[in-house]
Formats: structure tokens, sequence, C-alpha cells
């Protein structure tokens, strides 16, 4: 998921007129003004910040979705515990000393399992463990899919955050610009095929400039 191929397709539906035009007979002969969308999203430097923002939770979700899938044979319970652990960024060292014993557990139960699995004809207490060990799964399957939902959305919920954010400082930063340059209609410049007053340097000029950050 990034956040570029959101903001360009707003971009491009918003950009058609950036600025409401000076009254008739204000301002001297008008243009039409172009912007580099594509450009802009990859120069910007707050939209650069906020894809190696989504790319770096995109992993950490990725990882952390590995890891508990790879504990399959933990309780639900046990599940639920393991997953709050791998999501704690800076584990103190109990939480570490709880992680490895859940993941300790977890291996010596699937060392178990396949060992039930290899006998040829079971005793009923056997065919009892085998029924916990598929209990486990399927508890833990559904905490997983669960915490699954929660990493989304969060991913989802902080990349709709992001996108907003820059569409809007875009947005500004073009329509200031077009005042500017006398140029009421603006359009994406992939969209134009000959002409119009290109305005995309000045608008990463005024985007990326430590004065209109921190105006933001």
């Amino acid at each position: 998921m990034r956040i570029v191929a959101v903001a360009l397709a707003l971009l491009i539906a918003g950009l058609a007129v950036a600025y409401v035009a000076m009254a008739a007979g204000t301002a001297p002969a008008q243009s039409i003004g172009v912007v580099g969308v594509e450009q802009i999203l990859r120069e910007y430097e707050k939209a650069k910040k906020s894809n190696a923002e989504l790319r770096a939770m995109e992993q950490r979700m990725n990882d952390q979705n590995k890891l508990m899938r790879q504990h399959r044979l933990l309780s639900g319970q046990e599940m639920q515990e393991y997953i709050k652990l791998i999501a704690i960024e800076k584990p103190t060292p109990a939480n570490q000393t709880r992680l490895s014993a859940l993941e300790d557990l977890e291996k010596r139960r699937e060392l178990r399992l396949q060992s039930l699995q290899s006998e040829k004809d079971p005793t009923d207490q056997q065919k009892q463990e085998l029924m916990e060990f598929q209990g486990y799964a399927n508890d833990s399957a559904k905490a997983i899919d669960a915490a699954t939902y929660n990493l989304n959305k969060q991913l989802v919920d902080r990349n709709n955050l992001l996108n907003d954010e820059v569409v809007k400082d875009i947005k500004v930063a073009v329509g200031v610009i077009a005042q500017e340059s006398n140029t009421p209609v603006v359009f994406d410049k992939a969209a134009v095929i000959v002409g119009g007053v290109d305005l995309t340097e000045k608008t990463l000029k005024r985007l990326n400039s430590p004065k209109a950050g921190a105006a933001k």
C-alpha cells in the first residue's frame, strides 16, 4: 500500500481549478497552469516521509503476522498474549522472558504433535491430546485472524490520514502558486498534450521550503 497511488487519483480529480479567479478586468491576461502531479508526489519531502512510514508499518505488520502463524499451537488466550507482546516496540526484560516462554511452549507442543501423528495406533489418551492440539490451532487461528484485521485497519487508517494531509498541502501550495502566476485554472501535466504554464518546480519549492513546513 502506498500513499502515492491514492493521492494521485485525488489530485487529478481535484486540480481542475486550484483557486477562484480574480474578477474580470482586475488582472492581466490569464493563462492555464499545469503541474506534474507524479513528480510532486515523488519529490515532496512530506510525501516521501509518509511513504517510508507506511512501508515500515506494513513491514512490521507482515513480520508480526508471520510470527503469529509460526506459533499456531498456542491456545487462544496464549496467542492473544503473544500478539500483544510482539507488538511492543521496546519490550522489557520481563516481556522478553514471557515471549520466550510462550515460544518454547509452542515448540514443545509442536514436537509432541509430530510424535502423536506418527503413531499408527494411538491410544484414547493420545487421541484426546490430538483433539486438544486441534482445539489450540482453531482458537489460535481465530485470534490471528482478528489481529490481522486490526493491523490492516490500522494501516489503512494511517494511510488515509497521511494521504489527506499530503493532498491538502499540495492543493494549497498549487492554489497559492497559481494565484501568484495568474493561472486560475490548473491541470495535471499528464492530462495536457500541448501548452500550459508549468508550475511544478515553484510548487515543489514552496512545499519543501522550511518556512512552508513551519507554517503547517
